[in-house]
């Protein structure tokens, strides 16, 4: 009995030593197939590729236990137990086929999460592109809409800045005039009054009718005088003869000399305004009677 003991004993060793050995396979290969599912985008071909690999690792373990059985019924014909007569290889397998089934389950549950994550990414890669798409399609409407407008708008605009324009024409002290239009445009030149000759018989109207207006056109055509250098020039451009002559000495650069364009209004007011005020004061004098019962 004893020696029967011995010689079953190497066998069994033996067989531990396959089985750890084909314990290491399997979880060397479950992290495999692992790996490669987080790596990759997995399939089906996966999961039948590593069942084909199992089953041939089985095939071949079996063949090998199968072997190892024949040679020992062969040296142990007397000493085999009838009660015994299954096949250790058929017990091993069966004592690893829950296990082999249960890395198969493991391995599909995985494959099919990674299936199931790889579509969410499908998914949202199209809507991605969808709304992107979308997006381009509006901003392309967007552009088309403001250059067909943009032209409609500026023809509205100039229609009705000309239809103010032309009112402001009719009406003649429009207060557009006053200043540059918003087209860039000057705005509607007065009629420039006559020279001021200072003398009777030339001069067509009184001074106190061409100073209003000098004024006038100086304010409703503020926009045609860059500065108010420009405008002194024009005043004085507007006198000549004797009333340029007496002009002439308060023109210059001098410490007395005229330097804006209200100081030359102002002069001129006060030299040419009613020239006659000094025989009229004398003759409003001389009519003024006084009576005995008026206090003086």
């Amino acid at each position: 009995m004893s020696n029967l003991e011995d010689e079953e004993a190497p066998d069994n060793k033996s067989v531990e030593d396959e089985n750890v050995e084909f314990k290491k396979k399997i979880t060397l290969l479950e992290n495999t197939i692992a790996n490669a599912g987080l790596r990759k985008s997995t399939s089906v071909e996966d999961e039948s590729k590593f069942l084909r690999y199992e089953n041939v690792a089985l095939r071949e373990k079996r063949a090998r236990e199968e072997n190892a059985n024949l040679g020992a019924a062969n040296s142990r014909p007397n000493h085999r137990n009838p009660h015994n007569d299954r096949s250790p290889s058929l017990d091993r397998q069966r004592s690893r086929s829950p296990t082999s089934s249960n890395s198969c389950s493991n391995c599909s549950k995985l494959l099919s999460e990674l299936n199931e994550v790889k579509n969410e990414l499908d998914n949202t890669k199209d809507s991605l592109l969808a709304v992107k798409a979308q997006a381009k399609e509006l901003g392309t409407e967007k552009k088309k809409v403001t250059i067909e407008t943009t032209p409609k708008d500026t023809d509205r605009y100039d229609r009705l800045t000309e239809a103010t324009d032309n009112d402001s024409d009719r009406e003649g002290t429009s207060t557009s005039n006053l200043t540059t239009t918003s087209t860039g445009r000057l705005s509607a030149k007065e009629k420039d009054p006559p020279y001021f000759h200072n003398e009777q018989n030339k001069d067509t109207i009184s001074f106190n009718v061409w100073y209003r207006r000098i004024q006038n056109k100086l304010k409703l055509n503020a926009n045609y005088f860059f500065n108010d250098e420009a405008k002194k020039m024009y005043i004085e451009n507007r006198t000549t003869e004797k009333a340029a002559r007496d002009l002439e000495p308060y023109l210059g650069n001098g410490p007395h000399c005229i330097k804006t364009s209200q100081q030359l209004l102002d002069y001129l007011k006060n030299e040419y305004h009613d020239h006659n005020r000094k025989e009229k004061a004398i003759l409003e004098f001389n009519e003024l009677v006084f009576k005995m019962n008026q206090d003086f």
